[in-house]
């Protein structure tokens, strides 16, 4: 996904408008918009909201363990994952949302992020279901 503008696009300025074009993909999976690289700001595609978006707002990078056990008493340290990650970075495009053929995005960046890694990416989701049987004693 490329960016309008004068030769390059600017990075790392704030209150920053950026538009794009992108085309629909063709499938009926869950659409994203990763907004890796940017700070915060409001995305829309094709002037409908996406919403806010705030990806450089990272979990603390300490008190990450490979190993969970939510067992005993709680606490905010208990299993705790994450750690320096973005608390979301992907947002969901509604299809309804999107054109036939080509699409616009709209983002206004507040922070002075890089939207060169910004993408639209198809999601699919799995179901995972467990069946638990107990036996009668």
């Amino acid at each position: 996904m490329e960016f309008n503008g004068p030769n390059s696009v600017p990075t790392g300025r704030p209150m920053t408008w950026y538009k794009t074009t992108f085309k629909t993909p063709e499938s009926t999976e869950s659409l994203v918009l990763d907004l890796e690289g940017l700070g915060k700001g409001h995305a829309w595609v094709n002037g409908q909201s996406i919403g806010r978006y705030w990806p450089t707002m990272v979990a603390d990078e300490n008190g990450c363990s490979d190993t969970c056990d939510y067992r005993g008493n709680y606490g905010p340290e208990r299993c705790v994952s994450g750690c320096g990650e973005p608390s979301q970075r992907f947002y969901h495009v509604p299809r309804s949302f999107l054109n036939n053929d080509t699409n616009t995005l709209i983002l206004f960046e507040e922070m002075g992020g890089n939207p060169s890694n910004v993408s639209v990416q198809k999601l699919q989701l799995v179901l995972f279901v467990q069946l638990q049987i107990m036996e009668a004693p």
